[in-house]
C-alpha cells in the first residue's frame, strides 16, 4: 500500500512539473513573439530605439483602452457609441504613432495598415459568402455546382458593396452610391436567379421577403 501511494506521487508530481515546465515554456514563446515582433517593425520602418520605444508604449496604450472597451460592452447596448469609441482609440493611437514616426516611415505604415485591412475585408467576405451558400446548401438543397455559382455571386456582390463604399465614403452623392447600389443588387439577384431552379429562386425570394417584413418590424 506504501509502494503504491509512493508511485502515485512520484505520477502526480511528475505532472504537475510537466504542466509548470509546460506553462513557463508558452509564456516565453508569447513573450519571444511580442519581442520579434517589435523588431520586425523597427527593422521594417528603421526605427531608432526612442521610436521604438515609444512605438511600444502606443502599442500598450491601444490595447489597455481596446480592453476596458472590451469589457464595457459586456454591460452595454449602445453600439453606436461603442463603434464611436472604438474608432477614437484608432485615432488616438494613430496620433500618437503620427508624432512617432517620420513622414516617410508614417507614410509606409500606413500604406501597410490599408494593405491590411482590404486583405482583413476579403478573408471577411470569403468568409461570409461561403457562410451564405452553406446555409442556401442547407435549406434549399442545392447542388455542389450550385454551391460555387451562389459563393461566386456573393463574393462578386461583396466586393461592389466594397467598391461602392469605398468610392463616396461620407460623400453628399448619396443618390448616386443608392444607384449604383441597386444596380449591385440586380446583378447579384440575377447571379442567383441563373445559378437556382425557379422553385429554389422564388423560395429564397419569399424567404428574403419575410426576412424584410420581420427587419422592419424590429
Amino acid at each position: 500500500m506504501r509502494k503504491r501511494l509512493i508511485i502515485l506521487t512520484a505520477v502526480f508530481l511528475g505532472i504537475v512539473f510537466t504542466t509548470n515546465a509546460q506553462n513557463r515554456s508558452h509564456e516565453k514563446r508569447k513573450n519571444k513573439d511580442k519581442v520579434s515582433r517589435l523588431d520586425s517593425v523597427a527593422i521594417k520602418y528603421g526605427l531608432n530605439e526612442t521610436q521604438k520605444a515609444n512605438f511600444k508604449a502606443a502599442i500598450v496604450d491601444k490595447r489597455k483602452a481596446q480592453k476596458a472597451l472590451k469589457e464595457k460592452a459586456k454591460s452595454s447596448e449602445d453600439k453606436k457609441g461603442l463603434k464611436g469609441e472604438r474608432k477614437q482609440i484608432m485615432q488616438t493611437f494613430d496620433s500618437s504613432i503620427k508624432v512617432i514616426l517620420t513622414s516617410d516611415q508614417y507614410t509606409q505604415f500606413k500604406a501597410d495598415v490599408e494593405q491590411k485591412k482590404i486583405i482583413q475585408m476579403k478573408q471577411r467576405l470569403d468568409q461570409r459568402s461561403e457562410r451564405m451558400a452553406d446555409s442556401m446548401k442547407s435549406k434549399y438543397s442545392l447542388s455542389a455546382e450550385q454551391h460555387g455559382k451562389v459563393k461566386a455571386a456573393a463574393q462578386a456582390f461583396g466586393t461592389t458593396k466594397m467598391q461602392i463604399r469605398e468610392k463616396y465614403g461620407k460623400s453628399k452623392s448619396k443618390d448616386e452610391a443608392k444607384k449604383e447600389m441597386k444596380e449591385a443588387r440586380k446583378t447579384f439577384d440575377e447571379a442567383l436567379k441563373a445559378a437556382l431552379t425557379t422553385a429554389q429562386y422564388d423560395q429564397w425570394k419569399s424567404d428574403r421577403k419575410e426576412k424584410g417584413k420581420a427587419r422592419k418590424k424590429k
